[in-house]
């Protein structure tokens, strides 16, 4: 089991063990989105996947560069924050590297239109 993992860390994980029907699934890249002090204590981490393929804009999505981020094989990356989850460490297969702070600050940012209500 990974023990050393941190906030803002990429690692390829393997979604597909129980993913159901538009789930994200297969081995992809995820950010660690969970706090330090969780990842340090817990078995389980909480993720956001990560997948090159662009369907629609949306405000919960957050898009990397390769050219930001070498470790990517695809020029686009984008950070899906509606499909965030817990899953165990054990799911960790490969760290890929490391986003900026930055970056993670404004990806903690976008998840909140996952959880905004709009009032009409």
């Amino acid at each position: 089991m990974v023990k050393s993992v941190k906030q803002g860390d990429v690692y390829m994980v393997d979604l597909s063990v129980d993913s159901v029907e538009h789930e994200q699934n297969g081995v992809r890249p995820c950010l660690i989105v969970s706090t330090n002090s969780r990842n340090y204590t817990s078995p389980n981490v909480f993720i956001f996947p990560i997948t090159h393929a662009n369907k629609k804009h949306q405000p919960c999505h957050y898009l990397l560069l390769n050219s930001d981020y070498t470790f990517f094989n695809y020029k686009r990356q984008y950070v899906i924050c509606e499909e965030g989850r817990s899953i165990s460490k054990n799911r960790l297969e490969r760290y890929l590297g490391r986003i900026t702070d930055d970056d993670l600050i404004k990806i903690l940012e976008c998840k909140e239109y996952v959880f905004a209500e709009v009032i009409e």
